[in-house]
């Protein structure tokens, strides 16, 4: 919800860099709550913390070792919301009764946490793809005589 004075779509206001209000933010981060949260709780305009971490290099430092942190727990919350099992059954008339709602619901936030967690640090929480020609899977050149090498003892296997 913005409040006067903010800019469309942001929350807070604008805001003038305090070591303080800087170690809040980074306190919060690592816990995993996103930058809009911060805002929301601290009152400022969330594109400052962009502009900080350009300005202020220990910041960046900082957020950056703040932002892994609340990666993992926001993955570490994924397991407590998985494992919470209190809200998957309601008493109704004929005594307890499946909640699916409420199932479906915590399937939910945990998809939308992962997916999140996949697109923000993919390396540590994506599917991994081998693609040929990244670093860590070179593309190899084969010269044409050990191709040609292969094939025929690959067809000869094939035939005997």
């Amino acid at each position: 919800m913005a409040r006067r004075g903010s800019k469309p779509g942001h929350f807070g206001q604008e805001s003038k860099y305090t070591p303080e209000l800087a170690d809040k933010i980074v306190r919060r981060v690592s816990e995993g709550k996103t930058i809009s949260d911060c805002a929301r709780e601290f009152d400022f305009y969330r594109g400052n913390v962009r502009d900080w971490r350009a300005k202020y290099p220990d910041f960046d430092h900082r957020m950056a070792v703040a932002l892994d942190e609340g990666y993992d727990a926001i993955a570490d919350h994924c397991l407590v919301i998985a494992d919470d099992s209190s809200g998957d059954y309601r008493e109704g008339k004929d005594g307890a009764q499946f909640d699916s709602e409420n199932v479906q619901r915590s399937k939910l936030k945990v998809h939308t946490r992962m997916q999140l967690l996949e697109k923000w640090s993919p390396l540590r929480y994506g599917a991994r793809k081998v693609l040929a020609g990244d670093p860590d899977a070179p593309l190899v050149s084969v010269p044409d005589d050990q191709l040609d090498s292969r094939i025929k003892e690959l067809l000869a296997k094939e035939k005997g």
